[in-house]
């Protein structure tokens, strides 16, 4: 890690970067408040970050209904093994699941759309991932019932780039010099965290 070393690891280093990129676009991952410019920004300063390379995009469209959610699942696991281990694949998982708690637990409107986001890094064949996981989709919430799709479609987006090491050391007096924020606290600051994993039948799946 060289000048980096006092960040302790290489996910600390993304972390930090990550942290820019929402500051830069004024995108707080702990507010549950749709906000569509901001939105967008945060995406356009994600694929603009210099310190990323072999940058890809991705998108996943699929059916799904109230009583069968798997699809979902599995486009997720289509997009995120090309980068990630299985037990990381397994996390991200588990945190889909947490988001659609947070869904259910939104009951402010009859008809919504509903957007979501799931931030990634991940260590896999020599190489530091970072990137993120959008979902879109329609729902309905039915007092005392899951959310219903009123579409039946979920788009599922994702955005990814390897960390530049070398770039990184480079330019280590820019990075050190930006708000700090460790890999715990990374995890941490998402409107998610707290929740629990909605593990309807739906889902059919053993993750």
């Amino acid at each position: 890690m060289g000048p980096l070393r006092s960040l302790e690891n290489w996910q600390s280093v993304a972390a930090v970067i990550e942290r820019k990129i929402q500051q830069l676009s004024s995108f707080e991952p702990t507010n549950k408040v749709f906000d569509e410019i901001t939105w967008q920004n945060y995406a356009y300063k994600f694929t603009t970050m210099p310190f990323l390379l072999s940058k890809t995009t991705q998108r996943r469209e699929v059916n799904i209904s109230s009583l069968s959610l798997s699809k979902a699942i599995d486009a997720v696991e289509d997009i995120i093994l090309a980068i990630a281990t299985q037990n990381t694949y397994l996390a991200v998982a588990t945190s889909f699941k947490k988001i659609g708690q947070l869904a259910l637990e939104n009951q402010g409107a009859t008809q919504k759309d509903n957007f979501q986001q799931q931030g990634v890094l991940s260590v896999k064949s020599s190489l530091l991932y970072v990137g993120y996981l959008r979902a879109t989709v329609e729902m309905t919430y039915k007092s005392g019932e899951a959310y219903e799709s009123l579409t039946q479609k979920i788009i599922i987006d994702n955005f990814s780039g390897s960390l530049d090491f070398e770039k990184c050391k480079r330019d280590s007096k820019t990075l050190l010099s930006w708000d700090g924020s460790d890999i715990n606290e990374w995890m941490q600051n998402t409107s998610s965290a707290n929740s629990l994993p909605n593990n309807s039948p739906a889902w059919k799946t053993s993750v």
